[in-house]
């Protein structure tokens, strides 16, 4: 299958990760996977989790719940 390059973490953007979320669950999962951040800190996991659930994106909203975002994360 196709292996995506590993990426510096300054490269890997809150906004990437939501268009990946919105258009490509497999590539997120792979960022989400790799760059533990993104989840982890509370700023990033609101961003994404608000974001996604905003736009209807239900399973964006369960791969970020699957990573231990918090469905009820503060904005």
């Amino acid at each position: 299958g196709n292996r995506m390059r590993q990426m510096p973490s300054s490269e890997v953007s809150d906004f990437s990760v939501a268009t990946s979320l919105e258009n490509d669950l497999s590539k997120a999962r792979w960022i989400l996977s790799r760059y533990q951040h993104l989840t982890s800190d509370p700023l990033n996991a609101g961003y994404l989790m608000h974001r996604a659930a905003m736009k209807g994106e239900t399973q964006s909203v369960a791969l970020l719940h699957e990573f231990g975002v918090d469905v009820n994360i503060p904005e």
